[in-house]
């Protein structure tokens, strides 16, 4: 249920919300060059990034272990 309730509100955000309602910040990987994540949302409850990835760069893995 709960991730239906996060997904519905990232949707929503996206589908119905303007690039200026969002809170952006760049950073820059530095473990990843060639990759900058934009913050679309950063809550308690979400965080929704756009990554941009240069031609050639590669984001390293990762894992989400908090569900």
């Amino acid at each position: 249920m709960r991730t239906s309730i996060v997904t519905f509100g990232i949707l929503a955000a996206v589908a119905f919300g303007s690039r200026a309602a969002f809170a952006q910040t760049q950073t820059t990987a530095e473990a990843d060059p060639g990759v900058r994540l934009t913050r679309l949302i950063d809550r308690a409850e979400v965080r929704v990034s756009r990554p941009e990835i240069e031609p050639g760069a590669a984001r390293r893995i990762h894992a989400h272990n908090d569900l």
